[in-house]
């Protein structure tokens, strides 16, 4: 994969910047983590931009690369990298949903055992329903979204599952409030820390999914032609002028 660097080499690397153009890598590494890659294929893409920048400030070169042109700069870098497939955009929905799970159970847990202290603490009736439905419906409809390889019919996968994720939030708040007495259970602190677990489990695999479909996409990658990162807009042009302009400065003094 080349230049490859985990996040926190790339951030390091980032402070060698000048404090101007470390606030505009800040910006470019927020749209290039928001982008519809891998994380792995995020940090290649940063890894090669702080090289080259690097490189351009020690030249005392200019980026060329201003606020306002961040986004086209991106998306100049971004050609050629192949978009996360289904299975990775469900595998890191459902271990975002399981992180939420876990946070919202601890908190529970917490409570639960403060009742042991204060009699006034009341275990609480909770539906397992509407998050079903959230989950069935959500994953299915983001699988829908980024699943379907053929042309004619991408545009009506892509709107029945943006329909399917519209419908889990629809139903998800439906079955709050009408639908809340199934699939109930009772949150005492037995409870409370046994679904803690549970959901703790589940983010572990769901994150442990995550890594090996990206492991998997990196050896189907690996087995065709390798992602070639296109070069700064400018710099490589701005490098080819001041290279030509001290070859002529040599020949006059010459």
């Amino acid at each position: 994969m080349g230049n490859m660097l985990r996040a926190n080499d790339i951030r390091t690397k980032a402070e060698k910047l000048s404090e101007e153009n470390q606030l505009l890598f800040e910006e470019v590494s927020h749209y290039i983590y928001s982008a519809p890659i891998s994380s792995r294929q995020a940090n290649q893409v940063l890894a090669e931009i702080i090289a080259e920048w690097l490189e351009l400030e020690q030249r005392r070169l200019p980026l060329h690369v201003q606020k306002h042109s961040v986004a086209a700069y991106c998306q100049q870098r971004l050609l050629g990298i192949p978009k996360q497939p289904a299975k990775l955009k469900v595998a890191q929905a459902l271990a975002t949903g399981m992180l939420i799970l876990v946070v919202a159970f601890a908190v529970q847990t917490i409570v639960q055992f403060i009742g042991f202290f204060d009699a006034t603490v009341q275990a609480t009736k909770f539906s397992l329903f509407p998050l079903v439905l959230l989950a069935v419906f959500g994953l299915a409809g983001i699988y829908m979204v980024h699943g379907t390889k053929q042309k004619k019919r991408a545009n009506i996968w892509k709107v029945a599952g943006v329909a399917s994720q519209l419908l889990a939030v629809l139903l998800f708040f439906t079955a709050m409030r009408l639908w809340d007495g199934l699939l109930t259970v009772i949150l005492d602190f037995p409870s409370s820390l046994l679904f803690l677990v549970l959901s703790v489990v589940g983010w572990f695999g769901a994150r442990r999914l995550k890594y090996v479909l990206e492991e998997q996409q990196e050896q189907t990658q690996g087995g065709q032609m390798p992602v070639t990162l296109p070069p700064p807009p400018h710099a490589t042009a701005t490098l080819k002028n001041t290279q030509e302009e001290a070859e002529k400065q040599n020949n006059n003094n010459s």
